[in-house]
């Protein structure tokens, strides 16, 4: 396991960790850029001997035996400490690209290094002792004669190659490895950064969802987004499904966006698992709001919840029968899903226009949504689209 150590400096900007997980919950993956020191071309910086180029070859190499291979990068600024999953390094990196934080072009910063991270965990927060006691001091330093790493009087050039005195793999994901037993599944690996700086209800609430209704590999399968709005449906619909008067159309409209978010994957899904058999499915026409658009579209932008309906039921139905014969789960997932758009939109829509809404309308979308005694529409669609992504890994 390669381990790097880099020490970042709130300077540069007061919410670095906050900003970079922003970005890591929209996109899966974020650059964490290691800034250049001004002071670089100076007698004050020494040169590091870590060599960056070495790194890549040698996290690619790895990748190239195991597609899961990463290094880990711990991040502290002597009062936190994170450590990041990374599955990438580049020297370069296009600003378009998406993924990263908007500040670094705001500020104009200049970067050494960029490094991708898809998952980041909080090992200490505001305790100075703890990390310099527990953590810091139990990193070794090979390039600089193997020794404890120092807080003080050392001449480290960051990032800094390091190892633990006590091997520790953050991102082993221990939990999941019975659940990623089932070969017809995509793997799914436990994503630690949608807990980050949340609640202790939150998250009870989650390992409640983990453990007792979704299991754990369909909960880390979904989409962040869903995932953060059924914690908070939950926790809502739980602290206030005693009291008669209350308003629930917020948790209705939660549920409902995890729903919508997950019917956007599925049915992309989907058609990718068309397309290989029937490219013209790409072709297929429809209209949203009086604009007029093809199913290709789909890959790339999302649609209102009718039109998956709406195509389902519709357009896509011949080339999902044909589909049916090599998957025949198919066909009843998407009769599931059909009806239940339908229920979920008439559920969702008078809260989305101001309505207010009742615990039994709340226990009614939640119900169709988790399963709650019945057919669970969300772990349907997302089981099969993992099914069908593995498919198209292979």
């Amino acid at each position: 396991m390669i381990n790097l150590l880099i020490l970042y400096n709130p300077y540069y900007q007061e919410r670095v960790i906050e900003s970079h997980l922003e970005v890591l919950k929209s996109s899966g993956k974020v650059a964490f850029g290691k800034v250049r020191s001004k002071l670089k071309n100076s007698l004050e910086v020494p040169e590091n001997p870590l060599d960056l180029s070495s790194l890549q070859k040698e996290l690619s190499a790895q990748k190239a035996r195991d597609k899961n291979a990463y290094l880990q990068l711990f991040l502290t600024d002597y009062a936190n400490l994170y450590v990041a999953k990374v599955e990438q390094i580049l020297e370069t990196l296009e600003s378009s690209s998406g993924i990263i934080p908007s500040y670094y072009a705001q500020k104009a910063l200049s970067i050494d290094v960029y490094f991708i991270i898809t998952d980041l965990r909080e090992i200490v927060r505001n305790d100075f002792a703890t990390l310099r006691d527990k953590y810091l001091a139990g990193f070794r330093t090979p390039d600089f004669g193997g020794h404890t790493y120092a807080i003080y009087g050392n001449s480290y050039s960051y990032p800094l190659k390091i190892t633990q005195k006590m091997e520790v793999d953050y991102f082993s994901d221990e939990n999941l490895q019975n659940a990623e037993a089932d070969t017809t599944q995509q793997a799914v690996h436990k994503k630690h950064f949608l807990t980050l700086f949340k609640s202790v209800e939150f998250l009870a609430m989650q390992e409640n969802l983990a453990h007792f209704v979704l299991g754990e590999t369909l909960l880390y399968a979904l989409h962040p987004n869903s995932f953060e709005n059924l914690v908070y449906a939950e926790l809502e619909f739980r602290a206030n499904k005693n009291d008669t008067a209350y308003d629930f159309s917020g948790v209705v409209l939660r549920y409902a966006k995890a729903f919508e978010q997950e019917c956007r994957a599925f049915v992309r899904a989907l058609i990718i698992e068309l397309a290989k058999t029937h490219s013209a499915v790409l072709e297929i026409p429809y209209e949203e709001n009086g604009h007029k658009k093809q199913v290709s579209d789909l890959l790339q932008s999302s649609t209102l919840l009718g039109v998956y309906g709406y195509l389902l039921k519709g357009e896509l139905r011949a080339h999902i029968d044909k589909y049916a014969k090599q998957n025949p789960k198919i066909s009843s997932v998407v009769k599931h899903l059909v009806s239940g758009i339908r229920a979920i939109q008439t559920l969702r829509n008078p809260a989305a226009h101001g309505e207010k809404s009742s615990i039994n309308q709340a226990s009614d979308i939640r119900n169709k949504i988790l399963g709650i005694g019945q057919y669970s529409l969300i772990s349907s669609i997302v089981k099969t689209r993992l099914e069908m992504q593995k498919e198209q890994e292979r």
